[in-house]
């Protein structure tokens, strides 16, 4: 947790400060390292006065592209006159992640670009399945496109993109429904992530480009002695790397938000597991 708790300089002509209180989560895929998640924010004058909420991502990068303002200059000279005047320290184990504009760090990550901006959503697509049999949902201007999966008849060969690949395990559902609606979203900014799904090996989305507007597709979890395996494929890192997005899966009444990080070498993979209720 971040917490912004005084305000060291204001300038703006009229209107209010908010002070915004931060939970972030830490990840690191290679010699990327990540803060996400979301924010709250209150008025600096009366912290009952709601100013807002939202989401966050943070990648570390080695240079930062903002302004450096002069209290931070002055603060890193004293913390750096009070080290030398304290002479050398014991090292501490623990590793504290920098996010980005808090200074060099020790490892390199790739150049920073700025995000795609949004463009106005294209009326719904909803793609129904072929009398033969489901087909993945395609292509990089799919919009809310919904799609019902059931289980295959027949056994289906695994994919090689999951067996060339690692397949993380991030949770495991217990679900007392069916039918699941999953929505697929981008997370972060808006950036031209690309991914596909595969569920018990068999593709239903293909390659679609995900976006604040949601990629829909049903699912049908039946009792098994296994449990049901959903993989997120990153076909592409994005503008901003990594590949990140957020799956919404609703279970009749409840709904999961699980936020996913892949790459070009990891796929993550959520089980789903049926329970009747009693």
């Amino acid at each position: 947790m971040l917490k912004e708790g005084k305000l060291l300089e204001v300038r703006y002509a009229s209107g209010s400060v908010c002070v915004m209180t931060c939970f972030l989560q830490y990840s690191r895929l290679g010699n990327d390292e990540y803060l996400q998640g979301t924010y709250f924010s209150t008025n600096a004058d009366d912290s009952t006065t709601d100013c807002g909420k939202g989401s966050i991502f943070l990648h570390r990068v080695a240079e930062t592209d903002f302004y450096k303002e002069p209290f931070l200059e002055k603060k890193e000279k004293e913390l750096l006159a009070h080290k030398k005047d304290a002479g050398p320290v014991k090292k501490s184990t623990a590793t504290v992640p920098a996010v980005a504009g808090s200074g060099e760090t020790a490892k390199k990550s790739p150049p920073k670009t700025s995000p795609v901006k949004k463009t106005s959503a294209s009326p719904p697509v909803t793609v129904r399945p072929k009398s033969k049999g489901p087909e993945p949902v395609q292509g990089l201007n799919t919009r809310d496109s919904t799609i019902r999966i059931t289980q295959p008849q027949i056994p289906v060969s695994i994919p090689e993109v999951l067996q060339t690949r690692t397949n993380e395990l991030l949770k495991t559902l217990t679900v007392n429904h069916s039918d699941i609606e999953l929505r697929i979203y981008d997370d972060g900014a808006i950036d031209n992530d690309t991914v596909s799904v595969y569920y018990d090996n068999k593709l239903i989305v293909s390659n679609a480009r995900i976006s604040d507007q949601p990629i829909t597709v049903h699912i049908t979890v039946e009792p098994s002695d296994h449990p049901h395996r959903l993989v997120m494929v990153a076909e592409n890192l994005g503008d901003i790397p990594p590949n990140t997005s957020l799956l919404v899966v609703n279970d009749g009444d409840k709904r999961y938000e699980e936020r996913i990080i892949s790459n070009e070498q990891k796929n993550i993979v959520i089980n789903f597991v049926y329970k009747k209720i009693e």
